[in-house]
Parts: structure tokens; sequence; C-alpha cells
């Protein structure tokens, strides 16, 4: 098979391959069909079938055809433009437009790789399955209520510094301006690009050797987030890019260049380690402070496992990498799998962690002035903080973000659930005082209220436990227990 032929099967002349074909069946259909003259001659015709009374033409009846013609083929606009490519195969070369030209030779962002949403997702609520406490622990509601109702039309949206909203708008970066600094400026793309009929061959290859690599996806994310956070190129792929600075200043010479990148990426063996081993490789990664290789292990096991487990994994890698609204989205996806009852531990880690980042953009729109925003904020980070207590009651960090998230929650209203919330809150917190202090604000809001009494019966049980405890110890000795 020649060299342009097999770019013609393989990339951007299968188009003009299905538009001949199509142009040639038809006539040949046609004289098939009248004189079996184009067929194999070694066919017999088909038995001859009479005409019954209930087909449309009679013998010597024929359909009128209506207007006329000169018998002169006007070749169509799409026609046109598939000849004139094909011309360029034996000629100049493939014509690309600009766009198309444009989007295969710049480094695409590693978070539109890696499925960041462009939409704000802090202030929807968590789809996932609600988390029942325990009989030894104190009532909590799902979450803190607000002085009123807040439709999702009455927020405002913001783009968070540091969060990543701003991919949405973000320009895309061109590779010279990301792997070097240059004060002259690449050439614009032009409306139509004659690129070499190899360098599409290459590009043909690379992609097709790509989509043959499990591994390719995660590596190419992995390659482009590390050149966009630190602006080094990984070392193995130092010689593809060698020619990256002209190619910005020679436009048909970035395809030729943007293939040998994705071909060196390719070009690395997939690996057969089980998802138990990758995840292990990717433990010990983070542990040497190679973060970047080890995203590529952590999402080739989301890949193989898809569970909550590898996603949390995925999570706090983001986190670490400072890719919050990542790790974010990650978790988000992670609290809606189904979780074995012997990883509640890590489930509410899970929760805590979406927990704090709300609860920090609730503080930030808070202090941009978007009151809406902030609140909605606010009660989704109580209702993730509830889930973890609940899941975990041990996590003395989100019992004490659970303590705040409510008493902001009585600040701006003190309603019967916020003053419930906050007694829950200081009862896991030890603090028995204040619990019975938030109690007693619910009992003159709500005396009959189920859930008051089954919390105030579990602190008077508590309180009985803590003074006859006490009163132990202050009979024994002081060199011990008598």
């Amino acid at each position: 098979m020649s060299q342009i032929t097999k770019t013609l099967v393989r990339g951007f002349a299968v188009p003009i391959i299905a538009v001949l074909i199509s142009s040639s069946l038809p006539l040949r259909a046609l004289g098939q069909d009248a004189f079996y003259s184009l067929g194999d001659s070694s066919t017999d015709p088909p038995p001859f079938q009479s005409l019954s009374e209930g087909d449309s033409f009679a013998s010597g009846s024929a359909p009128q055809l209506q207007g006329t013609t000169s018998g002169v083929m006007v070749e169509s606009p799409e026609d046109k433009q598939e000849t004139e490519n094909i011309a360029t195969l034996t000629g100049q070369g493939v014509r690309i437009q600009g766009d198309e030209f444009r989007r295969a030779t710049r480094l695409p962002s590693s978070r539109l790789l890696l499925g960041l949403s462009i939409c704000d997702l802090s202030y929807r609520p968590i789809v996932c399955d609600e988390v029942k406490a325990a009989a030894d622990m104190p009532p909590l509601p799902k979450q803190i209520t607000l002085a009123r109702t807040i439709a999702e039309g009455q927020i405002t949206s913001e783009s968070v510094p540091g969060s990543s909203f701003e991919m949405a708008t973000q320009k895309p970066q061109t590779v010279l301006s990301m792997l070097f600094s240059s004060s002259k400026s690449p050439l614009p793309v032009p409306e139509e690009v004659v690129v070499s009929a190899d360098a599409v061959e290459e590009m043909s290859n690379a992609n097709y050797a790509a989509a043959c690599n499990p591994d390719f996806g995660s590596r190419f994310a992995a390659y482009c987030m590390e050149l966009e956070h630190t602006g080094k190129v990984a070392s193995y792929l130092k010689g593809a890019v060698e020619g990256l600075r002209e190619a910005e200043f020679k436009i048909p010479a970035a395809y030729h260049v943007m293939a040998r990148l994705k071909m060196a990426i390719a070009q690395i063996e997939a690996s057969k380690a089980s998802a138990a081993e990758r995840a292990a490789l990717a433990s010990k990664l983070e542990r040497e402070g190679k973060v970047y290789e080890a995203l590529v292990e952590r999402l080739r096991c989301v890949d193989l496992l898809d569970d909550g487990l590898s996603r949390l994994e995925l999570a706090k890698l983001y986190l670490r990498i400072k890719e919050p609204k990542l790790g974010f989205e990650t978790l988000r996806d992670a609290a809606q799998k189904t979780w074995p009852k012997n990883q509640a531990a890590k489930l509410a880690e899970v929760h805590y962690l979406m927990g704090t980042y709300i609860s920090a953009l609730s503080k930030e729109a808070l202090k941009n002035g978007n009151m809406n925003l902030s609140l909605v904020r606010l009660q989704l980070a109580s209702a993730c903080f509830r889930r973890t207590v609940c899941l975990d009651r041990s996590n003395s960090d989100a019992v004490m973000c659970l303590v705040q998230v409510a008493k902001q929650g009585t600040t701006m209203d003190d309603s019967f659930d916020n003053q419930l919330m906050l007694g829950g809150a200081y009862y896991l917190a030890g603090d028995l005082e204040r619990a019975k202090s938030a109690y007693d604000e619910c009992q003159v809001k709500n005396r009959d209220d189920r859930r008051l009494k089954q919390a105030r019966a579990l602190l008077e049980t508590t309180l009985k436990q803590k003074n006859k405890s006490q009163t132990a110890q202050n009979t024994s000795g002081p060199g011990g227990w008598q």
C-alpha cells in the first residue's frame, strides 16, 4: 500500500473515498440493471418476472420525469473541495482549516483533558446515600436552616481566585508560551493551512498508536499538567520537543512536531500491573515527590476500578498539586459510589474534604459581598460535616468544623434545627455544658419534638456517667486507685 493510500484510509481522506464510492455506485447499478455490461460476465441475469395487476406501471407506460437536462454534470461545492483535497495529496499536501490546525497543534488544557467542569458545582446538592446516625449519636438535622429560601436563580456564581473556575475563559496557551520565554510572537494561523502528506501520515500514525495505548490519555494529561504547573519538560520527552520553538514560527512544521510529541508518549509501553500494584506504586511516587508520575497511576486506578476509594486517593493528589476544583469534583463522584461498610472512615474523609472546600469558598463569597452564594455554600458544608461525624465520630477536625457552621447557622437563623445541630456538635466535642444550653434553647422553641427528647436523654445519661467517674477519681488516694 502506498503512503498516499495509507493516508487516505487512516486520516483525512476517508470522507473523500466515501464521496467517490457513493458517486460511482448509482452509475454502476444502473449499467448492470439495463445491460449487464459492467458486472461479471459469468453472472446470469435474474429470472423474468411478469407484472401483476397491482404493479404501479403497466406495459408500455413510463414515468414522466419533470424538467430537462443538458447532460452536463455540474460539480457541487462539496465535491469540488474533495477534488481539491485529492489534488493536494499528489501536490503540495493536505488542506486543513485554520481552526482544526490550531486544535491539532496546541497542547490542550490539562484540566479540560481531565474532565473539569466549567460550571460552579460548589453550591449544588451532593447526590449520595444519606448517612444515618448511630443509636449512641445525638440527633443531628441533615443540614442547617437558613432564614429565607434561596432559589438557584437567585444565586450568582463567581470565579473564585485559585479554584480554577477561570478555565472557562482561559485562552489556550501556545506551545511556545508554555515552554519558552521569548519576546517574539508566534505567527498567526491562516484560515487554511497546507500540510504535507508526510506530516498527515505521521499524525495519523501517532493518533492510532495513542488509541491503542490505554495509558496514553493519563500520561498525556499528566504531562500537560506538569508543563502548565512547572514549565518543565519531562526528561523522557526532551527529544520530542526539540523543534517546538521553531514550529511556532513555521506554521506547517507544528503539525510534524506535535505528531512527534504524541508518538513519544504513545510509544511508552502500557503497564500490565494490577490496579493494586499501580496504587502501591502511586503511593511510593507520592512519598518521593514525583507527583505527576503518581498522577498517571492514580488516573489509571480510577479507570480500572471505577470505585470510590480510588477516586478519594486521586482527589487527595489533586489537592496536593493545587488543583482544588478537580479534587472537589472527583470527591463528588466518589461520594456517589457504593462503599463497603469497612470503608466508612474513608467515606467520612470524602465528605470532610468536600466540606472544607465548600466552607472555604463560602467565606470567599462572603468576603466578595455575595451573600446568597455564601449562605448556600455554608448550608451544603454543614451537610458534609454532619455526614462525616455520623460515619466517623473520631474525626475531631470534622466535629470542630460542625461546631463552627452550627454556630454560624444559629447566628443567621436561630431555629430549632440549628440549635439542635449546635447541641449535637457540642456533645460530640465533649462540651456537655454548652450542649445543655443549646438543648435548653430547643426546649423553648419546641419542647415536644421527639429528637429533642432523645438528645436530652442521651445528654443526661452521659452526664451521670461523667459525674460517677469524677466521684470515683475523687475517692482514690494520691498514689492511685484505692
